[in-house]
C-alpha cells in the first residue's frame, strides 16, 4: 500500500447491512416456519433479521434485530 493511500475505517454493523435490507427489502431464507396462529417466521437471507409475515398483510415486514 502506498504511504498516501486511504486507509478505509474498520466495518461497522450499520455499514455491514446491505443497502436494500437498509431500505426495508429484505429477503426471506429457504426455512419458514408458521407458528399456530398462522403467522410465518423467517430470516433475512442477506442481513440475517427476524422477518414475520401475518397471513393479513402478506407481506414480510421486519421484527427483530439485525444481525
Amino acid at each position: 500500500m502506498r504511504s498516501g493511500a486511504l486507509q478505509h475505517a474498520p466495518a461497522t454493523a450499520a455499514s455491514e447491512v446491505p443497502p436494500d435490507c437498509r431500505a426495508g427489502r429484505h429477503l426471506p431464507g429457504r426455512r419458514v416456519t408458521i407458528d399456530p396462529d398462522g403467522v410465518a417466521h423467517a430470516r433475512c437471507r442477506r442481513c440475517g433479521c427476524e422477518l414475520t409475515r401475518l397471513p393479513a398483510i402478506r407481506r414480510w415486514y421486519r421484527s427483530g434485530l439485525i444481525g
